[in-house]
């Protein structure tokens, strides 16, 4: 039988003491999580897109363009262009996000198929029945991937978001409503956070048919 006080919560209590003391910056990033788990995907790598055409991509683009000497360019605020080269980043990184997430799909099921169709059925079948299995199986495989991503990543900042909330919640209670001990501290973490998880999962995805 398992000794529940005997088990190790030194990583978890680290865990949650780090959010705690940054709360004021976990907090709101875990509401969003929390309440917006949809938009995480597009959100966050159409940021990443940002900040790399901003930091990486606009300094070489500004200095080549500087090197030509065009009076339209010098014209220009650096700035706006700095921008312009952001966002484009940022829509570029998403498309290519979403079609590395098609082909990568596409290619597993794909090679997948006629593996499968290989070994049931040798050679059996023409090569273009085998072409034509693994073709169409691809672009469905790849479709849905590429469809439902959001779902698989907006579920992991609905997990992370509970778990953050719950924490800092609870910190805030022993706190400043009631002295716990640190093992019902951490059960209560527990508790609070499996309700904030399912019930949001509930919401979200329990009423779709």
């Amino acid at each position: 039988m398992i000794n529940l006080n005997a088990l190790d919560f030194s990583y978890v209590e680290s865990l949650v003491s780090y959010f705690v003391s940054n709360w004021y910056i976990m907090l709101p990033v875990a509401v969003f999580l929390y309440l917006f788990p949809n938009l995480v995907e597009s959100v966050s790598i159409f940021a990443f897109g940002v900040v790399i055409g901003g930091g990486y991509i606009s300094p070489l683009i500004m200095g080549w363009l500087t090197s030509l000497k065009l009076e339209v360019i010098t014209s220009v605020k650096p700035e706006l262009i700095t921008i312009v080269i952001a966002v484009l980043c940022g829509v570029i990184f998403y498309g290519v996000y979403k079609a590395a997430i098609f082909m990568g799909s596409f290619a597993f099921s794909f090679f997948a198929s006629l593996f499968l169709l290989r070994t049931f059925f040798g050679n059996s079948l023409e090569w273009y029945i085998h072409l034509a299995i693994g073709l169409i199986l691809g672009i469905v495989a790849g479709s849905f991937a590429s469809k439902n991503s959001s779902k698989f990543i907006g579920l992991f900042a609905v997990v992370l978001g509970s778990f953050v909330i719950s924490s800092i919640g609870m910190a805030f209670f022993k706190t400043y409503v009631y002295q716990l001990s640190n093992f019902i501290h951490l059960w209560a973490i527990l508790i609070l956070f499996l309700v904030l998880l399912f019930t949001r999962i509930k919401i979200l995805w329990g009423n779709k048919k």
